[in-house]
């Protein structure tokens, strides 16, 4: 009977102490340090009854919404449920000539009767975590001061055991990540390109000219879109979990489309180079086949070429068998001639 209105006393302390933010001196036994050197590390301590924590937080934050303690908790605290309390501080610093601590008291909460208890503190909006049985989160938002956190257990009920003296909790700190990532995208621009171009107008006696300007211009603009929807900036995006596709859309180069999947606290990385809006046709047709591209013969039809937009005629030729097709190019497409010589067999009965 005694212990439960010890408890109920406690529990009445923690109440009106949760309301209780304006600034307080304070002593505590340790500073225990918990340092998360990354989004996903993670880092334990042992604590006693009246000490704190400073957790450290990682330097690269983008990814990092909460932090997630987990606390095991020895048999003498579990039986004695609301003995020990634990407390969410901002705006911590010691005093001038002291052992004493000032600071911001946010939260107010006491350890119940169970040998383990998460505790979740929200660090931006998009902590999504609610409470449930198995869990405790804080009910409001600190100030990331100094890259850190600072948490404080206190003995808030009276003739506990000896025992409590060296009673210590492990604490684990971890940071809760929100369900993104991000895309690094990269956009080269186009390489000069070694391939011949088919000129329709007359040029001298060669149909075949290496294509001296087929690197666009710097400058050309492109305008990226991810799942349709347009971005200026590119480098690092921060996007749901999942498949996504992105878009380059330009007048002075070819559409480029890529789909790309992003996973949980990640860089994904995407590189696109941009391709000459030229058209290209390339033949594909029988050895020792002849062939004419506006009534001029192509000395080496075995490689791709850049050719202008507009109206075209090839004429194939192999030995008494021709055939003349029309092209009708247009920027941005890549065209294939193929010529096939196929024999058919029938049987008569």
């Amino acid at each position: 009977m005694e212990r439960f209105s010890k408890a109920v006393k406690a529990a009445a302390f923690a109440a009106l102490a949760a309301v209780a933010v304006h600034a307080e001196n304070f002593t505590v036994g340790e500073i225990r340090e918990l340092k998360l050197a990354e989004a996903e590390s993670t880092a334990t301590v042992s604590a006693g009854v009246n000490d704190a924590l400073r957790i450290r937080l990682p330097d690269d934050m983008t990814y990092v919404c909460g932090i997630e303690l987990n606390m095991r908790i020895p048999e003498t605290i579990a039986a004695w449920r609301d003995s020990v309390a634990y407390s969410l501080y901002e705006d911590v610093a010691r005093q001038k000539g002291s052992s004493e601590l000032k600071g911001r008291r946010l939260s107010f909460a006491t350890i119940p009767g169970r040998l383990s208890l998460n505790v979740y503190v929200p660090l931006t909006d998009e902590f999504n975590i609610k409470d449930n049985p198995y869990s405790e989160r804080i009910p409001v938002m600190p100030k990331i001061i100094d890259n850190s956190v600072f948490f404080r257990f206190q003995l808030v009920m009276e003739d506990v055991p000896e025992t409590f003296a060296g009673a210590m909790m492990d604490v684990t700190a971890k940071a809760v990540l929100i369900d993104k990532g991000t895309l690094s995208l990269t956009v080269e621009p186009a390489k000069q390109t070694d391939l011949p171009v088919l000129r329709s107008q007359e040029d001298g006696s060669k149909s075949e000219k290496k294509n001296a300007k087929a690197k666009p211009k710097d400058g050309k603009k492109f305008t990226v879109y991810i799942d349709d929807k347009p971005i200026t900036s590119f480098r690092n995006v921060l996007l749901d979990t999942g498949e996504h596709h992105a878009s380059i859309v330009s007048d002075s180069y070819r559409n480029e489309l890529r789909t790309f999947v992003i996973d949980k606290a990640r860089t994904t990385n995407l590189s696109v180079e941009l391709r000459g809006i030229e058209p290209t046709l390339i033949f594909v047709c029988p050895v020792n086949t002849q062939i004419f591209f506006d009534e001029k013969q192509i000395e080496n039809p075995k490689t791709a070429f850049i050719i202008e937009p507009g109206e075209h005629s090839v004429k194939m030729v192999v030995g008494d068998y021709e055939i003349v097709k029309t092209i009708s190019a247009v920027n941005g497409r890549s065209y294939t001639m193929s010529l096939d010589i196929d024999a058919s067999i029938y049987e008569e009965k």
